[in-house]
């Protein structure tokens, strides 16, 4: 998967990034992977490494902060990738599902969300198209859609 998020965000995300760990999931990171790229600008060489690092992955998570609304980098790999795969959801950190400020783009994707499973001991991630279409999120990456529950 690869994480869209902003980088000045990051100290946010390390809970996050422990709970896909958790699941066994791997994860791309852009500043663990690529230290070298300078995210302060956009470039043609930024854009061609991402490019080819989102080409490798099976979907894009992105990442909903307070401010990420300020990224520069997020839209681009948002569009980029939907285009490409289409398999996008969003992460709710510092808001709530349904909550875009500067974004309301996102709304258009399912979003993702922690919560034990009927009868589970452990948290799972769940992708939800609404509050009763969910799907796990390690079924959702290997191509199971969104189902009504309940």
């Amino acid at each position: 998967m690869f994480l869209s998020h902003r980088y000045a965000d990051k100290m946010e995300l390390v809970g996050f990034m422990k709970m896909l760990e958790d699941a066994d999931l791997s994860v791309f990171v852009d500043w663990k992977e690529r230290p070298e790229l300078d995210r302060t600008k956009v470039t043609k060489e930024t854009a061609a490494a991402l490019k080819q690092d989102m080409s490798r992955c099976k979907a894009l998570l992105f990442v909903i902060t307070s401010t990420a609304n300020t990224s520069i980098w997020m839209p681009w790999e948002l569009g980029l990738f939907d285009g490409m795969k289409g398999r996008v959801a969003t992460v709710p950190l510092a808001t709530k599902p349904g909550e875009h400020p500067g974004q309301e783009y996102a709304g258009l994707y399912p979003w993702i969300d922690q919560a034990t499973a009927t009868g589970g001991q452990q948290p799972v991630l769940w992708v939800n198209e609404a509050d009763n279409v969910y799907v796990q999120l390690t079924d959702w990456l290997n191509g199971k859609p969104c189902t009504k529950r309940g």
